[in-house]
């Protein structure tokens, strides 16, 4: 949220960094039960609005942000990804892989080029 900013539900709730997890993690579900099929749009237009935002208007310290936030994540695995080449997969898989760490210093890089 810190990237992408706030993102406004159908419903009127608005997530904010303050607010995104307990609502996800909870409040949804207090909202729609057992309603699986609204809980799942909820969450799907919420991932939506994040991803749209955070790649609308993208400059370079923008996506610096994003690298260094996705490494962070990915640290605290609070982030993960599915390849389909193995090649890359065995890369990935290890948190000090050369190439995940090369793409986040290039993103580092370029926020200061």
């Amino acid at each position: 949220m810190k990237i992408s900013g706030n993102v406004v539900l159908p419903n009127g709730t608005t997530l904010t960094g303050d607010n995104t997890a307990e609502y996800l993690l909870n409040t949804v579900y207090k909202q729609y039960g057992n309603a699986a099929a609204e809980t799942d749009a909820i969450f799907g237009l919420a991932a939506a609005q994040v991803l749209s935002n955070m790649f609308k208007n993208i400059n370079v310290s923008k996506l610096a942000s994003v690298g260094t936030t996705m490494n962070t994540m990915a640290k605290e695995r609070h982030f993960s990804m599915y390849v389909f080449d193995e090649n890359l997969e065995k890369l990935f898989s290890r948190q000090d892989s050369p190439l995940l760490l090369q793409i986040v210093r290039r993103i580092r890089l370029w926020a200061f080029i």
